[in-house]
């Protein structure tokens, strides 16, 4: 009985796992009408009747490839259709597709797509092939001026393969997409030549840079006459903005005393070293630049001491008494700046490319001290003449 039974579950068994794959095996076999097999069947067909030359026949294709489009599949590539729409002189929905190309060229990135089947090269290479007849079509349809130049740049576009279109390059695209932007400043296709037909790289806005510097240059009035000229030895960090500079300096100015200061009842002897220090927060404007010079007024404010060397101050603490603390200072000058090189040292800095420019610069700078309001007997203003060596910088981005 048991053997029986056993027998009967291995049939029941045995028939129903047949079953199942004998449905399986007809559900995989339908697979050749399945969408994915449409499409690509429809893309291989659809290549034979274009290199055919049966438009006809290729716009029929067309359009039931397009009709197998939802939100989970995807046909065609907008390249792709865009070719064989200027084929089949279908320029509507080309122009649609440019309206709203925001939504069209960054698509659902769940969709299934197309195989990779070499469609869009081939329908590229016989497209630029024959570029006169398509250009010329789109001359010959009844379309307004605008709409025929943009179609002509984006089929330009579309065409365009670098080293294998030496015809066609990113500088005529640029000076085409320049002259759109400045006849037809209102089209809608505005936002789109400037974010996928002209490709323009320049520098930012902003830039920065620095500077190592010497110089020297006579004291006024009673300063003249406590201390000899300065030398002058500092360094600056800057940016800009446009054509707005902003300039951080620190620097030192040594000298020597040229007679005894008295204080109290100690003496700062003539000929004993001292020191000037200055910082200064300047902003300027390039009223004059070419491709070698540029010449940046500029007016700031600071601080200024006057001391002895603190080498001599922690070898007699008593000089201290002659450190006459920072006081505000008012700057005016300019700056002439003479370019080196061409101007094309790029290099890589993280995520960009960053042109530097090296620069001589020549400033000349007159400092308003406040010290007579604190320490009567030193009134008294800066003129400094330094030249200095250095370079700026500027991100190298796109241009929109």
């Amino acid at each position: 009985m048991k053997t029986s039974l056993f027998a009967i579950a291995i049939f029941l068994f045995s028939h129903t796992f047949y079953a199942q794959n004998d449905t399986l095996q007809q559900e995989i076999m339908k697979i050749g009408t399945s969408k994915t097999m449409l499409i690509s069947n429809g893309r291989v067909l659809l290549l034979e009747k274009f290199l055919e030359g049966d438009m006809a026949k290729v716009r029929e294709i067309k359009d039931y490839l397009l009709s197998l489009e939802n939100e989970n599949y995807r046909a065609l590539y907008p390249g792709e259709k865009w070719l064989i729409l200027f084929w089949t002189k279908e320029y509507q929905p080309i122009l649609d597709d440019i309206r709203d190309y925001k939504n069209v060229l960054h698509p659902n990135r769940n969709k299934i797509e197309p195989p990779d089947d070499n469609l869009f090269e081939r329908l590229r290479v016989k497209s630029y092939n024959h570029k006169e007849d398509l250009f010329q079509y789109i001359e010959n349809a009844s379309l307004t001026n605008e709409e025929k130049e943009i179609l002509d740049m984006h089929l330009t576009l579309g065409l365009k393969k670098d080293a294998d279109t030496p015809d066609i390059t990113q500088e005529q695209l640029n000076d085409r997409a320049d002259w759109f932007l400045k006849t037809y400043p209102n089209s809608y296709a505005v936002d789109y030549t400037r974010e996928y037909i002209r490709y323009k790289w320049g520098a930012s806005n902003w830039g920065w840079g620095y500077e190592f510097f010497l110089g020297s240059g006579p004291l006024t009035n009673k300063l003249k006459e406590h201390f000899d000229v300065p030398a002058y030895i500092g360094l600056e960090f800057s940016a800009s903005y446009k054509r707005f500079h902003f300039f951080q300096r620190d620097f030192i100015g040594i000298t020597t005393t040229l007679k005894d200061i008295p204080s109290s009842n100690l003496i700062w002897a003539k000929g004993a070293d001292a020191e000037f220090f200055l910082w200064e927060f300047s902003v300027g404007y390039a009223a004059i630049e070419t491709r070698k010079i540029k010449l940046v007024p500029f007016t700031g404010i600071g601080g200024s001491n006057v001391e002895p060397p603190q080498d001599q101050i922690d070898k007699y603490p008593e000089l201290s008494t002659f450190k006459m603390d920072f006081k505000t200072t008012y700057t005016i000058g300019a700056n002439l700046d003479i370019k080196l090189g061409k101007g094309d040292e790029h290099f890589v800095i993280y995520t960009g490319w960053v042109k530097t420019r090296w620069i001589l610069r020549l400033r000349y700078e007159y400092a308003l001290p406040q010290f007579a309001s604190y320490y009567p007997g030193y009134n008294g203003n800066m003129h400094m003449i330094t030249v200095g060596i250095g370079a700026f910088s500027h991100k190298i981005i796109r241009q929109k």
